[in-house]
């Protein structure tokens, strides 16, 4: 069973989908401005300083919004053909009536929310191994 406050931070990150993948881009895109070039001279040399570009790829790879973006992305790809994804975009994406939905996916009501907890426990576990969550 989820905390409220966790189960709210989830959600929270299916309903900011597009804002999120927006924001992530246009992070990518900065860090790629802002001379993201290989620094071949340091290749076989000594120096324990590190490749500046695989920092910087590290760093992007890290981004708070790239993060939570593959949260929702690895929560679909997982439910992928289930119903379950489809749920995801009418309640997350679309943010469609709990009555639509139910219709739509000629489901009752009690599988309505085991569903919704299927999906946001999953969703959980992915957001503690990116390390966006921290449960105490």
């Amino acid at each position: 069973m989820l905390d409220r406050k966790t189960r709210k931070k989830i959600e929270w990150a299916f309903r900011s989908y597009a804002t999120l993948r927006t924001q992530a881009a246009e992070y990518l895109v900065d860090i790629a401005e802002s001379g993201l070039t290989p620094s071949y001279g340091a290749v076989g040399g000594s120096s324990c300083a590190g490749n500046p570009t695989e920092v910087k790829g590290i760093r992007a790879a890290e981004h708070t919004a790239v993060l939570w973006c593959k949260v929702v992305e690895k929560t679909m790809e997982r439910f992928e053909d289930t119903g379950k994804d489809t749920l995801i975009k009418l309640k997350y994406f679309k943010n469609e009536k709990e009555r639509h939905i139910l219709d739509k996916l000629y489901i009752d009501r009690s599988a309505y929310y085991d569903w919704i907890n299927d999906i946001l426990t999953y969703a959980t576990m992915i957001a503690l191994q990116f390390g966006v969550i921290k449960i105490i």
